[in-house]
């Protein structure tokens, strides 16, 4: 798969890692709508993934409520990095979280990054 088909596609979970916390999201647009953008702006994030390890970009944009009215407002976004990579990390970004939540290495050793994705988020924030 391409960086240009990649751009379109995003694989739910969303894994949104920050302040020691990880918050699990079903699909994009939750995940747009609760995400702060001056959290965004401050660094308080500091990595996103979908379920698959691909890294997703933050941005923060304005949109305008009315075209009659002065008034903005900023919005996340989401969109995939536009590379393919995948994050070799994610995995023991997950395992980490996992045994600060009490969760013995013995069940996660072994796991695929799909069930190390479950079981986060069995534990996590999840909206």
């Amino acid at each position: 798969m391409t960086a240009s088909e990649r751009s379109e596609e995003v694989i739910p979970p969303l894994l949104v890692f920050g302040r020691g916390d990880l918050a699990v999201f079903d699909d994009v647009a939750t995940a747009e709508r609760y995400i702060e953008a001056i959290d965004v702006r401050n660094g308080e994030y500091d990595g996103v993934f979908d379920a698959t390890g691909h890294p997703l970009v933050l941005e923060v944009g304005v949109q305008r409520l009315a075209r009659w009215l002065p008034l903005s407002l900023e919005r996340v976004r989401i969109r995939p990095q536009l590379d393919d990579a995948v994050d070799a990390g994610l995995a023991s970004r997950i395992k980490d979280y996992l045994l600060a939540c009490n969760v013995g290495e013995a069940i996660l050793e072994g796991r695929s990054l799909g069930e190390l994705v479950e079981l986060a988020r069995s534990h996590a924030r999840t909206t």
